[in-house]
């Protein structure tokens, strides 16, 4: 693809980009407005009200990525500027792009609606219908033009191989196999609640584990596979492979672990909110600090390793 074919393509993705966060932003500042569209015995509270203004924004912050992709002058921002609304945005409609197709097929085989418990009556189902087709649409474009973007504006960073020599590489070797190891023992725990494992998972919260949610636990593990992958590719610990490939793989999951982790982590904060997420504490509360945690410190690594090829080609750039 051509310099002029690529800018079109990354226009277009960032139009659907904006547009898809309308029909979400539209509902959300109806109901921070005090409208009832689409609310079923949902009641009003200073917590609901706070998460709708969190959810907002972060739709707002995708609306404005949208402008980063579309205009010239988004190849010139601060790089600190755009870089972190994406890493969380790719992971949370990434994740959602491989859990929404997987439940919305185990709800068709097995006949099980995907919301179940108070969720069900607190809100409307065309609104799930609305909102998840929306943030699937954005998922699409932001990916689609983030990909583009980069490309464009950090082509050195999808070059060479993920084993070349340095200091910095090398400090990264235990802690990525480390993090590796932790990702993959949260992971088989997503598994074994799919498999119907319900050791340290409250009563309420077990009420809910029908067919289409335990589906939506492997893709969950599925994501932290990927990320655990992406660990060890860049901590040099899976020989010879290409960087771009380790680095899609520790950006899609580091930000998918961290942007999940956080909102499991605020909705659990908020859980007297009446939405049909108040479940008693158990370990699915830790694997979220867990999750969070691992999220952040494996978006660091990644940060670090790329850091270090930086500073690699900077150098060789000087001796030649």
């Amino acid at each position: 693809m051509d310099a002029k074919a690529t800018t079109i393509v990354r226009r277009a993705a960032a139009v659907t980009l904006a547009a898809g966060t309308l029909p979400y932003l539209s509902l959300k500042i109806s109901w921070l407005a005090g409208g009832r569209l689409g609310l079923g015995d949902l009641a009003d509270s200073a917590q609901l009200t706070a998460l709708n203004g969190f959810t907002a924004g972060m739709d707002a912050v995708a609306f404005l990525l949208a402008g980063v992709f579309f205009f010239r002058r988004g190849l010139r921002a601060p790089a600190w500027l755009p870089v972190f609304p994406i890493w969380v945005g790719t992971g949370l409609l990434g994740q959602l792009l491989v859990q929404v197709p997987t439940q919305l097929a185990a709800s068709v085989l097995s006949g099980e609606a995907v919301a179940s418990g108070k969720a069900d009556t607190a809100v409307h189902s065309w609104v799930y219908l609305v909102v998840y087709a929306g943030f699937c649409l954005q998922g699409v474009a932001l990916v689609t033009a983030f990909a583009l973007y980069a490309r464009e504006r950090w082509a050195g960073a999808f070059t060479g191989r993920t084993d070349d020599a340095s200091p910095l590489r090398a400090l990264l070797r235990p802690v990525s196999l480390i993090l590796a190891v932790v990702t993959g023992l949260l992971a088989l725990f997503h598994l074994s609640l799919a498999a119907g494992s319900t050791w340290g998972i409250s009563a309420d919260h077990v009420a809910t584990f029908g067919v289409p949610v335990r589906a939506a636990e492997v893709a969950v593990a599925a994501v932290f596979a990927v990320a655990a992958y992406g660990l060890l590719a860049t901590g040099g610990h899976l020989r010879g492979r290409r960087r771009w490939t380790a680095t899609v793989a520790l950006w899609l999951g580091s930000g998918a672990m961290f942007g999940w982790g956080m909102w499991t982590l605020v909705v659990l904060l908020a859980s007297d909110t009446g939405i049909g997420v108040r479940y008693s504490p158990d370990l699915t509360s830790f694997e979220a600090l867990g999750r969070f945690t691992v999220g952040i410190l494996a978006g660091f690594t990644l940060l670090v390793a790329h850091a270090a090829a930086s500073l690699k080609s900077a150098s060789g750039d000087q001796v030649s």
